[in-house]
């Protein structure tokens, strides 16, 4: 068994990182909604939120081609301000994978005198996530959470999931706009080595077991890099919220708590500045942004997880 650490940082030099920060809300009352989906090509996750007590505008849609230059959440319709007393994404906790839905699911799954030797409970939560989406994934539409893995790419974005000449590519033109790169292929190539290894170990354990390769655990383990919340909170992936990307100038997506049912909750997204002060109206076309709260993190750290370089990292 291989020592597996996947920890909640960000930078993938010595372990794979995860984590989009969330701020939590107590008070604020949000109504659920359970308005059709329209004009989306993805009307099954849409649905299946919804069924599940979730809500998303029907006005957002997943585009492969939105602004940012990647797959993002955009307005197929406009969004006014005066449609942002209510948040746009609403996700309950219950759709969100975590390390104890992935302890639950897989433990059964794994012979004692399997779990003897190499505890599924030693790993940390980014590890069993990543387990337990490489899992479901391969149970193809069998999988409760069919619906939302459907919608995720067949690449991840990490840098260090690259080939040698897209490392050089990419990194010179991040120089060519003023940032220091010294030392980032190093970096990467070590990170690649590393998690390579991550995924051969946990898959010399498990795989047999969860029906996976160290080639899906891999893509998990990207998934979860990039995609992934954490350091306020145990390292998950919440559906469809995922899909929304970076902007410094926006709020973070939040976490209501829901008093009269223990354990339960939701994620929202709001479209507001960054001190959620000012409501954001969406033109067609135009991109749902949040803001991942990467201010403690160097450019490197960023460009690592999602495989870009923030704007507020560029020199003017």
């Amino acid at each position: 068994m291989i020592a597996t650490q996947l920890s909640c940082s960000r930078c993938v030099t010595r372990t794979v990182n995860f984590g989009r920060n969330v701020k939590t809300i107590r008070s604020r009352q949000i109504r659920r909604y359970r308005q059709p989906a329209v004009a989306s090509d993805q009307p099954n996750v849409k649905t299946w939120i919804e069924t599940h007590g979730g809500f998303i505008h029907e006005s957002l849609t997943i585009s492969d081609h939105a602004p940012c230059g990647a797959r993002g959440v955009v307005a197929t319709n406009p969004v006014l301000t005066d449609e942002m007393l209510q948040p746009l994404i609403v996700i309950p906790k219950e759709l969100q994978l975590t390390d104890e839905i992935a302890l639950a699911t897989l433990e059964p799954l794994v012979p004692p005198e399997i779990l003897a030797e190499a505890p599924l409970r030693t790993l940390d939560a980014g590890a069993l996530v990543s387990l337990l989406l490489a899992h479901e994934r391969a149970k193809g539409a069998q999988s409760f959470y069919w619906p939302y893995i459907a919608t995720l790419p067949s690449e991840a974005p990490c840098p260090w999931m690259w080939t040698v000449d897209k490392m050089r590519e990419e990194l010179a033109n991040i120089a060519q706009q003023g940032v220091d790169v010294a030392g980032w292929r190093e970096s990467l190539m070590h990170a690649q080595g590393y998690s390579n290894a991550v995924a051969r170990g946990m898959c010399q354990d498990y795989g047999t077991y969860l029906g996976i390769t160290p080639e899906d655990l891999l893509w998990a383990i990207g998934m979860m890099t990039s995609r992934g919340y954490g350091r306020d909170y145990s390292p998950g992936l919440i559906p469809y919220i995922d899909m929304v990307n970076h902007s410094a100038t926006n709020m973070p997506f939040l976490f209501k708590e829901d008093p009269l049912e223990q354990n339960q909750g939701c994620y929202m997204v709001w479209s507001y500045d960054r001190e959620g002060k000012q409501p954001r109206a969406l033109s067609v076309g135009q991109e749902l942004y949040v803001n991942y709260i990467m201010d403690d993190l160097t450019a490197f750290d960023a460009f690592c997880s999602h495989g870009f370089v923030p704007e507020e990292y560029l020199s003017s």
